[in-house]
């Protein structure tokens, strides 16, 4: 049985999956050890016959999943997770490199602590299939074990699981037993299915080595997120969904007062500051629509033990409770520019 699935989706990537294989191909653990699971996106260009060509090269290691429609990174790898057969999963964009070394020492961590995710580092780059030989962060690896819900509620504002998928290494049993899922049809899609991995990890670890190299596309869909009018208000799109989905798990109630607190500052105060920054005509009935429903879900927020937590959340709440209008949302975007400029200092 394969040790890890690795899944990619694939769209327009003819000119880096060369690249990407042969990089895999040097991982320590060996091809065999390893599921590739790539997801050909309803690609536009000559990426579908390249990924026929790495199929058939290395039959047992590679799946290939051809689709007939564009659905976006979310639910490629939705689609490939229901394929995945090995105990661990790796999600890796068909643009980045993992260190060669970066399967063995995951599961080497994972097996010794027994986590349900180990994290790791990941670095810039700025060409693909680069690779830095030089993990050492100077950081001390971590581990966090949670037996109770004290320890839970301290994990879930520890901001320790980043929302990114790609630096973490998962139990696949983490994601399956739990139905975890990314967010589809939209850009920032991660946060749907890592941040509830705070209310059902066991066991957490942190190995503070740099594996994973991060290609910095200058034309990334990412990278110009806000500025893109199709996908300026996705993050308020996936932060609202995930907010539905912690409701529906019963984990809302529970754990009303720390969702509280970061559902408040990744989908309200985090799109605002986000929005505000990029100097075009915002849809007023967005803003409005995301204070309301803050509002009606968290009408206390004023009493939330965390807001010291997150000052710019607690200097700025009466903006939750003012109908925002042409002629008093440049006084609230004026103010957002002077904290975020402040922060840069």
């Amino acid at each position: 049985m394969k040790k890890v699935s690795v899944i990619t989706p694939c769209y327009n990537a003819a000119d880096c999956l060369e690249t990407y294989i042969e990089k895999l191909a040097l991982q320590s653990v060996g091809l065999d050890a390893l599921e590739i699971i790539l997801v050909n996106d309803c690609s536009t260009d000559d990426t579908l016959t390249k990924l026929q060509e790495i199929e058939s090269r290395y039959p047992e290691s590679v799946m290939l999943i051809p689709l007939e429609k564009n659905v976006r990174q979310g639910a490629a790898r939705n689609i490939a997770l229901q394929y995945a057969t090995a105990d661990y999963i790796l999600f890796l964009d068909a643009d980045d490199t993992l260190h060669p070394k970066a399967v063995e020492k995951l599961l080497k961590k994972a097996r010794e602590d027994d986590a349900d995710v180990v994290q790791f580092l990941s670095t810039d780059t700025h060409e693909t299939g680069e690779i830095n030989y030089d993990t050492k962060s100077g950081k001390k690896d971590l581990k966090v074990t949670i037996t109770d819900d004290a320890k839970r509620r301290m994990f879930v504002m520890s901001d320790a699981v980043v929302y990114g998928c790609w630096n973490k290494l998962y139990k696949r049993s983490i994601i399956t037993d739990n139905s975890l899922r990314f967010a589809e049809g939209v850009l920032l899609e991660e946060p749907l299915l890592t941040f509830p991995l705070y209310f059902y990890i066991r066991k957490f670890s942190m190995l503070n080595e740099y594996l994973y190299n991060y290609y910095q596309n200058p034309k990334g869909t990412c990278r110009n997120l806000f500025y893109d009018e199709e996908h300026m208000y996705d993050n308020v799109k996936v932060q609202y969904e995930l907010l539905l989905d912690l409701e529906k798990r019963g984990l809302l109630e529970k754990y009303h007062d720390e969702i509280e607190a970061r559902i408040a500052d990744c989908y309200y105060y985090q799109s605002v500051s986000n929005l505000f920054a990029i100097d075009r005509p915002l849809d007023l009935s967005v803003l409005n629509s995301m204070a309301e429903t803050m509002r009606t879900y968290f009408p206390d927020i004023r009493h939330n033990p965390y807001l010291n937590t997150y000052p710019v959340m607690r200097d700025n709440l009466d903006m939750l409770f003012t109908t925002l209008t042409e002629d008093n949302i440049k006084e609230y975007a004026g103010r957002w520019k002077e904290i975020n400029q402040s922060k840069e200092i």
